[in-house]
């Protein structure tokens, strides 16, 4: 799984199934893979009448790092594609934006099993916000990750970051208490969410023939059938339709739930973040009982 969510595994899939079913895969940002399609990109910058912005994401980067926004398609240095392959995505340049901040969603899937295939979507979920004020990407503000880029590993470090438990406060939200302030700005909730459980269904059919290829091969080699599951965290950003827009896929999202805090100069302290235990406690216990059933049947 880890190896099939990987950015650049992930894209060749989707694309694939873009190109037989383009409106059925539209959830997903054109996206090219370096180094192999670096002339693709090229061309696609050099036609635009305007610089088009593109993100770079290291093919196993992970929390942030490595990532960056461009204009230039000669911020892309070969030679690094070329030892660490990634992938160049349009940057999604109008996203929704609450209280002026951009945000993006942290989905938790369970992948139950592949024969029959069973996916189960958990209904509470992470809202995680940039730390300074939104404005569309520029090259004089392309660099300002915590403008740009929602991840909680890179804002955590902010002066902006603000941590609270209170449900419309805080950089990191329960997306219960966030989908209630966007219900009360016109969106339709039970709409959105059918859009995001399809989102995740296609994706995962996308990524369904590598993982039960991988499966047999292992079993085979094991001379046992394997039982087995995943917690996936899907990143989506809801654009300014509030339409839904795969990111990427985790194979092993963060299931912490404390954060530090600097209580005195050089001096770090954990402490438990309400936020975070009610939404991935119950994750992990309602995956527990759906593992225990499997194994009953």
């Amino acid at each position: 799984m880890s190896e099939a969510a990987h950015k650049v595994e992930l894209t060749r899939h989707i694309n694939r199934l873009h190109f037989l079913f383009p409106h059925e895969f539209s959830f997903y940002p054109k996206t090219w893979m370096l180094p192999e399609e670096f002339g693709e990109v090229s061309a696609y910058m050099s036609k635009a009448k305007k610089p088009p912005t593109l993100i770079v994401k290291p093919d196993g980067g992970s929390q942030g790092d490595g990532i960056f926004l461009m204009q230039n398609i000669h911020d892309v240095h070969l030679s690094t594609a070329l030892a660490r392959p990634c992938v160049v995505q349009e940057y999604v340049a109008e996203p929704y934006l609450l209280e002026k901040f951009k945000f993006d969603l942290r989905i938790y899937v369970v992948l139950k099993r592949l024969e029959p295939l069973e996916i189960f979507i958990c209904r509470e979920g992470m809202a995680r916000f940039c730390t300074e004020h939104y404005q569309p990407p520029t090259h004089k503000n392309i660099s300002k990750t915590y403008m740009h880029l929602t991840n909680y590993s890179l804002n955590k470090h902010s002066a902006g970051y603000v941590q609270s438990d209170a449900e419309d406060k805080g950089s990191k939200r329960k997306i219960s208490a966030v989908f209630k302030q966007l219900e009360k700005q016109g969106c339709n909730i039970p709409l959105l969410w059918a859009e995001i459980d399809q989102l995740a269904c296609k994706t995962v059919i996308a990524l369904l023939p590598i993982l039960k290829l991988q499966t047999q091969i292992i079993s085979t080699e094991l001379k046992q059938d394997l039982r087995s599951f995943q917690i996936l965290g899907f990143d989506i950003l809801l654009n300014k339709d509030l339409k839904p827009i795969l990111l990427e896929v985790n194979s092993s999202p963060s299931l912490r739930i404390d954060y530090e805090e600097e209580t005195v100069p050089g001096k770090v302290d954990y402490y438990v973040s309400k936020t975070d235990l009610e939404i991935k406690l119950p994750i992990v216990k309602d995956t527990m009982s759906l593992v225990w059933q499997q194994k009953k049947v």
